[in-house]
């Protein structure tokens, strides 16, 4: 495995602290938010692929995800969500993205659930144009699992994620934070391992998407240790605690979890 720190749009300090910082926690993979209001009003990467080039990072991108709906029922707001998400692919590539990280929408509760077909259809036409513009510049796309939401959602589930993944052809990002508000993370594992290609994790108390410290929560970090490395996994593993402190005691546990298997991070 190979641990990984993702950049809360709350971190909010300068590139380079938050990258000396990522090298002193000793990941070797960080995830930039194009959600991130530096990102998100000066989209040019060049500034930040200079930056870049002073260390020796994987790099991921977690596309935008705040007022994005890929399967929106409303044209414009389906179609405004394609430009912002292929726009992040852009940048993706300018700053040297290995992946990107997409979340793949939801049916608002207020519409019948009659129209699920016609909101899935919209979602795979939106991913399916973002997938083919990753291809174009060599980015691997992937699809998240959702949390739990009132909202029809069509990814919460394995099953549901496995369709999505399967429909557009590309593999997914398992937010274990977010299963441990659905079901049981490890059994997420299980039933994914041939789709998994990056892991998110933080933590929660399992009824809301909390984005705790590890160990705060009732995840079973220990146990989804254990199911990684009973599938082999050797992807990122992304820290996505929403706050510096928690980010770096939640990569300080992963290491000690990661020696103590036998998995040191690479």
């Amino acid at each position: 495995m190979r641990l990984g720190m993702g950049f809360h749009v709350t971190f909010a300090m300068p590139w380079t602290r938050l990258l000396d910082m990522a090298s002193r926690a000793g990941v070797s993979v960080v995830e930039f938010k194009f959600d991130d209001i530096r990102i998100l009003t000066r989209p040019a990467p060049l500034g930040l692929r200079r930056i870049l080039e002073g260390y020796n990072f994987e790099i991921g991108v977690h596309a935008p995800y705040i007022d994005i709906n890929p399967a929106s029922l409303n044209p414009l707001m389906r179609m405004a969500s394609q430009r912002s998400l292929m726009a992040s692919v852009r940048f993706a590539a300018g700053i040297g993205a290995r992946y990107i990280v997409c979340h793949v929408g939801r049916l608002s509760r207020d519409y019948p659930l009659g129209l699920r077909a016609r909101a899935f259809t919209n979602l795979v036409r939106t991913l399916g144009a973002v997938a083919r513009e990753a291809s174009r510049f060599g980015i691997e796309l992937t699809v998240e699992n959702d949390h739990k939401t009132d909202d029809y959602s069509f990814s919460a589930t394995p099953d549901a994620l496995r369709r999505v993944a399967e429909r557009l052809g590309c593999k997914v990002t398992l937010d274990l934070g977010h299963a441990n508000t659905v079901g049981n993370p490890v059994e997420y594992i299980d039933q994914l391992k041939d789709l998994i290609s990056v892991v998110h994790i933080h933590d929660n108390r399992g009824a809301l998407d909390e984005h705790l410290p590890l160990g705060r929560g009732t995840l079973d970090v220990r146990g989804c240790i254990r199911a990684l490395n009973r599938i082999n996994f050797n992807g990122p593993l992304v820290v996505e605690v929403h706050s510096i402190p928690g980010t770096m005691a939640s990569i300080r546990m992963l290491n000690r979890l990661l020696s103590r298997a036998g998995a040191t991070p690479r």
